[in-house]
């Protein structure tokens, strides 16, 4: 019997024809598997980004840097990663969720890895309204009787304003007075050196002195009255935005003897402070604020920064849902 010798092209088509078969049966009955990606299957981070009001970004020095935060939402014990860049003037977040179609919740709370340089806050998620996303610095004091300059101003603007932001409709603020003469002190020429006082110590005036000004802050002198408190500040009117327009200082006529005149002096400072929007009072003697009544005769450097960081946040924004989280003891009671 005889025989042909096979063709060499014809055995190896046979090979390659066989070996395709066995491997489109292990696909077949593996399954699915992970693509190979290393990162299918894995959700996205989720960004928001959006820029400071370039005077806050210059009060704070914010800088360049990259943080590591975790994101979680309210009264929740589980938390995500989450990423804080900063560049200047722009921040950025990135948010890792748990799974692929997983969006935020409305709210969620942000938590900084490092809570001695950041505070911790809790934010809406469907706003980037301003003041919204915002990563604020922890800023220091010298006051031991608050955590940071943040919780200082919280509490000077909680009683009038709850923690909301308010500006007046243009800054320096106009502040002007009529004559006014309580027996031997004149207290229109206190009530300028008071004015004067406070643009001493700023970098750019807060106050502009224009004695005829119908709007601004203007001192109200009620002759023949004693007044309790001898002096006192109301906001009377805001602009259509929210703004503060118009403020008075009302004050009778305590203040008559000229040993009285320093009295009145640091009487009209802690009032600016007032009309500076500072509405809550101090737990620090050593503030012109202070809750007894001031003791000093200027305002210190922290009220002076808690008032600038007034200015520099975005008007109307919600500073109450900002904390810190490093503290055992409130301030003021440590032993």
């Amino acid at each position: 019997m005889s025989s042909q010798p096979r063709d060499p092209g014809d055995v190896s088509r046979k090979l390659m024809l066989g070996l395709c078969a066995l491997l489109t049966q292990i696909s077949c009955t593996a399954g699915p598997g992970r693509t190979t990606d290393p990162a299918g299957g894995e959700p996205p981070p989720i960004t928001v980004a959006g820029t400071y009001p370039v005077e806050l970004a210059t009060f704070m020095d914010v800088g360049t840097g990259t943080f590591t935060w975790r994101w979680s939402p309210p009264d929740s014990r589980s938390s995500q990663p989450a990423t804080l860049i900063t560049d200047g003037r722009h921040w950025s977040w990135r948010l890792v969720a748990d799974a692929v179609d997983a969006g935020l919740p409305e709210r969620i709370c942000l938590a900084p890895d490092e809570p001695d340089i950041w505070h911790s806050f809790e934010t809406r998620t469907d706003t980037l309204a301003p003041g919204a996303w915002f990563p604020l610095l922890r800023l220091t004091v010298r006051s031991p009787y608050y955590h940071d300059l943040l919780a200082l101003l919280q509490e000077l603007i909680a009683p009038r304003f709850d923690q909301r932001v308010c500006h007046w409709y243009r800054r320096p603020v106009p502040v002007g007075a009529d004559p006014a003469v309580s027996g031997s002190v004149d207290l229109a020429a206190c009530f300028h050196d008071a004015v004067a006082i406070w643009n001493a110590g700023a970098e750019t005036a807060l106050f502009a002195w224009i004695p005829d000004t119908a709007l601004g802050t203007r001192l109200l002198h009620l002759p023949g009255q004693n007044l309790r408190p001898p002096m006192s500040a109301s906001l009377v009117q805001r602009d259509e935005q929210g703004r503060a327009l118009r403020l008075q200082i009302r004050v009778g006529d305590t203040y008559d003897d000229p040993v009285d005149e320093l009295y009145a002096r640091r009487g009209f400072v802690h009032e600016l402070a007032h009309a500076l929007l500072l509405w809550g009072h101090s737990l620090d003697r050593e503030h012109i604020l202070w809750r007894c009544g001031p003791i000093v005769d200027r305002p210190s450097d922290d009220e002076r920064r808690a008032v600038r960081l007034l200015q520099v946040l975005p008007d109307g924004m919600d500073i109450s849902g900002y904390g810190r989280s490093t503290e055992l003891d409130s301030p003021g009671q440590e032993r």
